[in-house]
C-alpha cells in the first residue's frame, strides 16, 4: 500500500477568490481535494488595484445593477465594498475548512489579479480558479507562469459524484496523473475511467496493462481504448463529461497547451492539470 505521501504530492492547495459564487464553486471543489488529499486550504482575495485607479479619475463612473443611473466611482466606497467581499470570502473558505475538519488560512493582497495569484502560487502546490469568476485573461497568465498544478472548475457547488478520468499514454505525466487518479478515487469511492488511444490491439493492451500497474488494485478501473493515432484536439468525450474529475497531465502527456487551453474553456467537469512536481 502507498504511503499519505505518495497519495498526497498537493500539501498547500490555494483558492484564488472574489466573493462571487463561481469563485465560491472552485473553493468546494478545492476543499473536496483538499479533504480527500489531507491537504492545506489557502483562500487568497486580490483587491484589484487597477479599480482604485480607474476610481480615482474624476470622469469615472459606475452603474450598479440594481439602478439605471450612473454614479461617481467613488475611491472609498469601493474600498468599503472590496472589502465587505473579502469578509465574505474569508467566512466562506471557514465555513467548508471546519466542516471538512481542513488546516485554512486566509491571505488579502493588494494588485493585479493575475499577478499576485502567480507569486502566491510559489507557496502552494496547486491552485484553483473558477473559470467563470477568473475571465480567460487572467487564467491564462498564471496557467503560463505559475508552474503549479491548476485546477479549473465551472459554476456548480462541487464535482457531482463520477468517476476520476484520465488520458493515458503511460508517459511518466500519464502515470504520475493516474496514480494520483486513483487515491482520489479510492478516497471518494469512485472508479477509475482510462483513455487510451493506439495503433493497434497490442498498443491498447499494453497501455491497459501499464494503467492497471499504476492503480495497482487501489480503485475499480474502466479502460477505454480507441484503436487509432493520438487526438489531434482534445476528444469531444472529454468535453461532454459533466460528473466526476478530469486529471491530465499538462507538461509531457498526451495534450499540447493549446488543446489544454482549449480543455480549460470547455470542458463541463473540474480539470485538474498536473504540472512540475510540487514543491518542498
Amino acid at each position: 500500500m502507498r504511503s499519505q505521501d505518495d497519495l498526497a504530492p498537493f500539501r498547500r492547495i490555494l483558492v484564488a477568490l472574489d466573493s462571487s459564487s463561481e469563485s465560491l464553486a472552485a473553493l468546494e471543489t478545492a476543499a473536496w481535494l483538499a479533504g480527500s488529499l489531507r491537504s492545506k486550504l489557502t483562500g487568497l482575495f486580490v483587491e484589484e488595484q487597477d479599480l482604485f485607479h480607474l476610481a480615482a479619475l474624476p470622469f469615472s463612473k459606475e452603474v450598479p445593477l440594481a439602478q439605471a443611473r450612473a454614479r461617481d466611482l467613488d475611491p472609498a466606497r469601493l474600498r468599503r465594498e472590496m472589502r465587505a467581499r473579502a469578509t465574505l470570502a474569508r467566512q466562506a473558505v471557514e465555513k467548508v475548512a471546519l466542516q471538512r475538519k481542513l488546516e485554512w488560512s486566509f491571505e488579502i493582497l493588494q494588485g493585479r489579479g493575475d499577478v499576485e495569484i502567480t507569486a502566491f502560487s510559489a507557496r502552494s502546490d496547486l491552485i484553483a480558479v473558477a473559470r467563470e469568476a477568473a475571465a480567460p485573461a487572467r487564467i491564462a497568465p498564471v496557467a503560463a507562469q505559475s508552474r503549479r498544478a491548476l485546477l479549473v472548475t465551472r459554476h456548480q457547488a462541487r464535482p457531482a459524484r463520477g468517476p476520476v478520468t484520465v488520458p493515458f499514454d503511460a508517459s511518466a505525466g500519464a502515470r504520475r496523473a493516474l496514480k494520483l487518479a486513483a487515491g482520489l478515487a479510492r478516497a471518494d469511492g469512485v472508479t477509475i475511467r482510462v483513455l487510451a488511444w493506439g495503433e493497434t490491439e497490442a498498443a491498447l493492451e499494453s497501455l491497459q496493462s501499464a494503467a492497471q500497474a499504476c492503480v495497482a488494485g487501489q480503485a475499480p478501473l474502466t479502460f477505454q481504448g480507441t484503436i487509432g493515432p493520438q487526438p489531434g484536439a482534445p476528444p469531444q468525450i472529454l468535453c461532454q463529461l459533466d460528473r466526476g474529475l478530469i486529471v491530465l497531465a499538462g507538461d509531457d502527456g498526451l495534450f499540447s497547451p493549446e488543446q489544454i487551453d482549449s480543455l480549460m474553456k470547455n470542458a463541463r467537469c473540474p480539470l485538474l492539470i498536473l504540472r512540475d512536481e510540487p514543491s518542498e
